[in-house]
């Protein structure tokens, strides 16, 4: 009888670990789609843009409710994330149904075997890898996707991710004249803070 009820209490502290965490991941990712809210008025209605990270896609349907692009490029290797990409996948025909251009594969290698084209979008959505080598190369690589006038939105610029951080800024001083910063703030209590940059 001991090890029965031992067998219970041990099963039951399993569950309940497993349950906080499910609950933490769903209160942050519910921080993180409000805390974003407001940069969907930056994003221009009826224009091409690429969301580079999509995870779930919950965001990306954020995008397109709120500013029906005419065409919307998304990308994600979901690397290690298979219930993401599942979760995704169940809303696939509604991308399908709203102008988008599905590619799923690394970043990096698409761009570079030219599946994704230059010069391209009025907009583009960044939240890829945080690490500051990968976002040290995806700076440039998005650079060279954007219209001239386009804009680069990325998230989680903040003291969280250092990474991340540093490569932003290094980026904006070595192409400050080409380029114009709209917002930038590290300094917030959540850490989705965004940026936004604009083409000269």
């Amino acid at each position: 009888m001991e090890n029965v009820l031992q067998m219970i209490t041990t099963t039951t502290t399993i569950i309940h670990k497993e349950l906080m965490k499910m609950m933490k991941m769903i209160y942050h990712e519910f921080l993180a789609q409000e805390y974003r809210i407001g940069i969907l008025d930056e994003i221009p209605k009826n224009s091409i843009g690429i969301e580079i990270g999509i995870y779930q896609g919950n965001w990306s349907k954020k995008i397109i409710e709120t500013s029906n692009p005419k065409e919307f490029w998304l990308i994600d290797n979901w690397f290690c994330q298979s219930r993401a990409m599942l979760e995704f996948l169940k809303k696939r025909k509604y991308f399908l149904e709203n102008n988008c251009v599905l590619k799923e594969g690394n970043f990096e290698i698409l761009y570079e075997m030219g599946e994704i084209p230059n010069q391209y979008f009025d907009w583009i959505y960044l939240d890829a890898e945080h690490s500051y080598e990968k976002t040290s190369i995806f700076l440039p690589m998005c650079f060279n996707m954007l219209k001239q006038g386009g804009v680069l939105i990325g998230d989680d610029y903040s003291n969280t991710f250092k990474g991340l951080t540093k490569a932003v800024d290094e980026f904006i001083i070595e192409n400050r004249h080409t380029i114009h910063v709209h917002y930038l703030n590290k300094n917030v209590p959540y850490n989705n803070y965004q940026y936004k940059i604009r083409k000269l």
